[in-house]
């Protein structure tokens, strides 16, 4: 088995994304806004530890496996034999330079803005429906270009060589992204520091 370290830098913005088991539950509760509007909706989207920011491995698993679609070999491409043998191995990735002002139990719309320059923000903007070809309003939380954080990856190099996998975290960063709002070019980065261990 071989690992890897290596840095992320936010290129565009990161959009935070996060099912919540909770709304599956048969219980009632009471809802804010109206359908397709709910101004606090980015409160249940995101990942935190008090005030800092995390994105979670899976996130990083998609992506890279992604990346391996953009990396020939013969007539195909190495993504499904990424998949079958690459690890991330921390489980939450934290953001080196953003956070949020207060813990998220007492984090409320008005200690952020709508401001996309500033490092975290509540992202609003209307999406469509692809089922029903409505348009919603959708409330997400996230971080202007710039944010870094560190990832920690293992794989079987008798599957998949050093060079492969580097250029598949590479491409992920260029082609793919990372987070929500990927097909319109959101959460693009760019890697540094691969070291291999």
């Amino acid at each position: 088995m071989k690992s890897a370290t290596f840095k992320l830098t936010g290129r565009k913005a990161f959009l935070y994304h996060k099912f919540n088991i909770s709304n599956l539950t048969d219980q009632k509760r009471v809802k804010e806004g109206n359908a397709g509007n709910c101004p606090s909706e980015w409160r249940e989207t995101y990942f935190s530890e008090g005030t800092k920011l995390f994105i979670p491995d899976t996130y990083f698993f998609a992506t890279f496996v992604g990346g391996g679609k953009y990396v020939k070999v013969g007539r195909g491409t190495i993504s499904k034999k990424l998949a079958g043998t690459l690890e991330i191995t921390n489980e939450k990735h934290f953001i080196e330079n953003r956070k949020i002002p207060k813990k998220q139990k007492d984090l409320t719309s008005e200690h952020l803005t709508n401001d996309t320059a500033k490092d975290v923000y509540i992202d609003c903007r209307m999406v469509s429906n692809p089922n029903t070809k409505g348009r919603n309003i959708r409330y997400r939380l996230g971080m202007s270009p710039g944010w870094r954080t560190t990832c920690r990856i293992r794989w079987d190099d008798t599957i998949v060589s050093k060079q492969q996998v580097e250029a598949s975290v590479t491409e992920s960063g260029s082609l793919v992204g990372i987070g929500d709002g990927r097909a319109i070019g959101y959460g693009r980065f760019e890697v540094s520091d691969f070291v291999c261990e």
